[in-house]
């Protein structure tokens, strides 16, 4: 079931944390944007991505928004950012960070990219999944909602980690050839040691 973030209960000033939003603490969430920088860097992933100002941003698997705040500062306030994220606890770190950041060209979802029915037609140039393809629980359907939401030219890029003995995590390397393309009109997809990284060309 799809669910908006105004529908989850956000602590105000004098407010306990409800059940549903975590407590994580600015600096846990400032170390861990730290060490995904370290590990590759944002801005550059996202400029190889195609991100640029004016544009309407998709980001699957979102997590706890290390993407998605970035992105919504490069596309600034004319464009928009849909952080597509369907776990609630992760979804709510999102929504307080982009309050206290006073982000307000992010919207946040808490759904699958299978379900992105929140996201008009035809009106966004450029979706991303970085290191989420995993956890989609069906690709095929996820593919054709992107597909759908994507402009005409639009893209989708997708970056992932390969599933193998050591961390039994990722996607399965025979899946790849069999990555759903339908409606796509290119592809490319490459696999290396770092793992799987793809563009889909509507």
């Amino acid at each position: 079931m799809q669910r908006h973030l105004k529908d989850l209960t956000l602590p105000g000033p004098t407010q306990g944390y409800s059940p549903r939003v975590p407590t994580h603490s600015k600096l846990k969430l400032l170390l861990e944007d730290r060490i995904k920088s370290i590990q590759d860097d944002p801005h550059n992933r996202l400029a190889r991505i195609g991100v640029r100002p004016g544009m309407r941003v998709v980001d699957l698997g979102a997590g706890k928004g290390f993407y998605s705040l970035l992105s919504s500062s490069i596309v600034g306030s004319e464009g928009r950012v849909f952080a597509v994220e369907p776990d609630s606890f992760r979804a709510a770190i999102i929504s307080r960070r982009a309050s206290q950041e006073k982000i307000e060209n992010l919207s946040v979802l808490c759904t699958g990219a299978e379900h992105l029915a929140e996201i008009p037609s035809s009106s966004v140039d450029t979706a991303f999944a970085l290191n989420s393809l995993h956890h989609f629980n069906d690709k095929a359907a996820a593919f054709a909602e992107v597909n759908r939401v994507l402009k005409s030219g639009g893209r989708f890029y997708v970056r992932d980690i390969i599933r193998n003995w050591i961390t039994w995590h990722g996607t399965r390397r025979e899946e790849i050839p069999n990555l759903p393309s339908a409606g796509y009109s290119g592809k490319t997809v490459e696999v290396t040691r770092s793992g799987l990284e793809a563009t889909f060309t509507k």
